[in-house]
């Protein structure tokens, strides 16, 4: 089987390791990924060397410490992981041994082009199977997030998992809770954004791994609902996600857009509702983001897609509407629900055309408004607090942020106020009450 094209940088890495005595050979995805003629982004090498006699080889070199062994280097754009070999032995078959998946348990020497492949990670390779490296129950249990990985993995590669791991994936799914949060994050990330996640997300399901991860989102398995879904709570969910553009903010807004539905189903008049989903979704999801250590701004921003994403696209909007619209979302979060908004109409499994073509049309008017003057903020008013307090003989307070809070209110339904005597004479027309 041919050997990798290396990079020099990884070359220099290999030379200086072997110069200093030591075995090393390239492991893992880049070995995987040259067989299936896949774009080669990162490196692995695995090593005799120990951890400390790493960070002496390469001390000039500028790296950075992931794990407890692993040193990975930032050499000429290259980012290389070096892991001193695994298992009792410390060798590279032992070390390959301890590797996740029989694909990632493939080894060639960088100088000779040897190949080592003892569990028949090329036989899996050419039928598209992900098999873990026996047993599939120890090397769970070495680390929970392979569980995660194992899906991301056969998603990523378009391979079925193995018949003898897939029991193991079910039977070891509880595991996960050890896992570090962070973690579970990241793994969780990179199935999101994946080409088709719902295929994913599906498996995430049928393991339990969901249910561990995000048990809220369960309470919508075979959730039905009214006309026009045509699918249950769930699916439209999975199906939402496939139709967004895969950014790792609407991909989450639209796995968490209706996870307050559960909580809200009422029948009324014989017919299922949600009233408030969208109101408590946002908050669930804002908790949800943080128990899996998002940041507090992008779990802000999730939410707040999830709060707004039931736009009425099919009422008529007036132009001051629009804007009041355009002012209570921000500018910079429009785009954003528009695309959530859109995805969530093409996932109700049909029948939705009258309502998407009212989004593009109301997208589209948007888009005009937003391109005119639009005070959205006090600072964008013709005048400030300032003269607030001036005209009215009042001092700081919430009073001048009430008026101004007013200004822009009226200023929205016509731009053309925004004009510094024409909002002066609107101060000194207020009551004092103001």
């Amino acid at each position: 089987m041919p050997p990798p094209a290396l990079p020099e940088a990884v070359l220099w890495a290999c030379r200086r390791l072997r110069a200093a005595g030591h075995e090393v050979a390239v492991v893992g995805g880049a070995v995987r990924d040259a067989q299936l003629k896949r774009t080669l982004v990162d490196w692995d090498l695995a090593t005799s060397a120990p951890h400390e006699a790493l960070l002496e080889l390469f001390y000039d070199t500028p790296h950075f410490v992931i794990q407890a062994n692993t040193v990975t280097l930032l050499l000429a754009g290259t980012r290389l992981e070096i892991t001193p070999f695994k298992g009792k032995t410390r060798s590279l078959e032992s070390d390959l041994a301890h590797r996740d998946f029989t694909v990632n348990a493939m080894a060639v020497d960088p100088f000779s082009g040897r190949f080592t492949d003892p569990f028949g990670g090329a036989v899996d390779l050419g039928k598209r199977l992900l098999r873990a490296v026996p047993p599939a129950e120890d090397r769970f249990r070495e680390d929970p997030v392979r569980l995660l990985r194992a899906i991301r993995l056969a998603g990523e590669l378009r391979f079925s998992i193995a018949s003898g791991t897939l029991p193991s994936l079910v039977s070891e799914a509880w595991r996960i809770d050890s896992a570090a949060k962070e973690r579970i994050r990241e793994e969780l990330l990179k199935i999101l954004l994946l080409r088709r996640p719902s295929s994913s997300l599906i498996l995430l399901r049928k393991t339990g791994l969901l249910g561990r991860i995000i048990p809220e989102l369960l309470e919508a398995y075979r959730m039905p609902q009214r006309p026009p879904h045509l699918y249950t709570v769930l699916k439209h969910v999975f199906e939402s996600v496939d139709r967004v553009p895969p950014s790792p903010l609407l991909r989450v807004a639209a796995l968490f857009h209706d996870i307050g539905k559960p909580a809200t189903r009422r029948k009324v008049e014989g017919i299922w509702r949600f009233h408030g989903h969208a109101a408590l979704g946002a908050r669930m999801t804002r908790e949800i983001l943080r128990r899996l250590r998002f940041s507090s701004a992008f779990a802000e921003r999730a939410a707040h897609l999830v709060e707004h994403h039931m736009l009425d696209c099919e009422t008529p909007w007036s132009d001051p509407a629009i804007r009041r619209l355009i002012r209570r979302i921000g500018p910079e979060a429009v785009p954003d629900l528009l695309s959530l908004r859109r995805a969530d109409l093409l996932a109700h499994g049909g029948g939705s055309e009258q309502r998407v073509a009212a989004l593009d049309r109301l997208e589209q008017r948007i888009h005009e408004l937003m391109r005119q003057p639009l005070p959205l903020r006090p600072k964008d008013l013709a005048v400030d607090g300032h003269t607030v307090m001036r005209l009215l003989g009042i001092g700081p307070g919430p009073a001048v942020g009430r008026v101004l809070n007013h200004l822009l209110t009226a200023v929205s339904e016509d731009p053309s106020l925004n004009r510094e005597d024409i909002l002066q004479n609107i101060i000194r027309g207020l009551p004092e009450k103001e």
